[in-house]
């Protein structure tokens, strides 16, 4: 397969369907034709990726916050369950 692209276009072209491309069509590699179709994440949408883990997180392990449950967990899981549960919430409120 060849790919060309026009501005953010990428067209895939088999062989055979050569008289479909187009003059002002760039021809590009594989990989060049993948980085326009699934560019790199930018920061922002990074951090609300983040973001939206940890609280899924907070969410996942209330459950365990309940009384009943929290006191059938032995001294390191609860420590362990309130320091994961501190970082999370550090990344809601600092990203």
């Amino acid at each position: 397969m060849r790919y060309f692209k026009k501005d953010s276009e990428v067209f895939g072209i088999e062989k055979g369907q050569e008289h479909i491309i187009k003059n002002d069509w760039i021809e590009i590699t594989k990989d060049e034709a993948l980085k326009i179709l699934n560019p790199p994440l930018d920061v922002a949408k990074l951090n609300q990726q983040e973001i939206e883990k940890a609280q899924k997180y907070l969410t996942d392990t209330d459950f365990y916050m309940t009384i009943d449950k929290y006191e059938t967990l032995t001294a390191d899981k609860k420590q362990e369950l309130m320091v994961s549960r501190q970082k999370a919430r550090d990344v809601i409120n600092n990203l």
